[in-house]
């Protein structure tokens, strides 16, 4: 079982997610801006980050450049979640640990998918020593 850190400043959002990562067997703790979700990733030290993009006090990629300038967290792996208005690419993601950039509105079983699909690319990845 992963254990997720999920990031989403709308209530409903969050609640649809968590419950699905959690039928999916993951353990998922929850953040609704992007300061409160920096704060529990470095004390719990979650397999994986699900944020949205847009939030406030700290929005995913400053939440995700704040990660990977921190030993403890530079390499767990993010999916960042947008509203199709706001297009992420790579440009915007270097120096990250993005994985995957998902556009809402996206079904929840294409959120477990990804999240699957982004633990177990993790899981395979060599070790790199620093």
């Amino acid at each position: 079982m992963a254990t997720i850190l999920l990031t989403d400043d709308e209530a409903h959002v969050r609640h649809v997610m968590k419950y699905k990562l959690q039928r999916a067997g993951h353990s998922v703790v929850v953040a609704t801006n992007g300061l409160e979700a920096l704060e529990l990733a470095h004390r719990v030290l979650p397999d994986l980050i699900v944020s949205d993009q847009q939030m406030p006090l700290m929005e995913g990629l400053e939440l995700c450049r704040a990660l990977h300038a921190d030993a403890r967290t530079r390499h767990t792996p993010v999916i960042l979640v947008t509203s199709r208005e706001f297009e992420i690419g790579p440009a915007e993601t270097r120096g990250t640990s993005v994985k995957r950039v998902m556009s809402k509105p996206f079904s929840p079983s294409a959120l477990v998918a990804a999240v699957n699909e982004v633990l177990g690319a993790h899981d395979r990845a060599p070790s790199v020593a620093h």
